[in-house]
């Protein structure tokens, strides 16, 4: 298993993907993505590990019902698009699916 990454050593070019880390699943796919991110592009950090700011109570509460990644602009993705995104990061092809159709997902949760 990789080492762990914290907010600590973090580097400015990096993504944050914050997960829930008091869940089994979640942690072995960030084990899976973080053995296959070769260029260290990910900062994945439990979202109860991460400070405030970026973190906030409404950013938390969203965090425990979907992943998030953060873009070193700051910009936010949840749920499908932020696992999408990651996967792209790491090094597979781009999916091709449409953003409404994401987004019509994530609005039934």
């Amino acid at each position: 298993m990789a080492p762990e990454i914290t907010p600590t050593n973090s580097r400015c070019d990096q993504y944050w993907l914050f997960w829930d880390g008091a869940c089994g699943f979640c942690r072995r796919s960030v084990e899976w993505i973080t053995a296959r991110d070769a260029g260290s592009r990910l900062l994945p950090t439990p979202y109860q590990q991460v400070p405030n700011p970026p973190m906030d109570p409404a950013l938390a509460a969203a965090c425990q019902r979907a992943v998030h990644l953060m873009h070193p602009d700051g910009r936010i993705e949840r749920a499908g698009r932020a696992c999408l995104t990651t996967l792209e990061l790491i090094g597979y092809a781009p999916v091709p699916v449409s953003y409404t159709h994401l987004r019509a997902h994530e609005t039934r949760h």
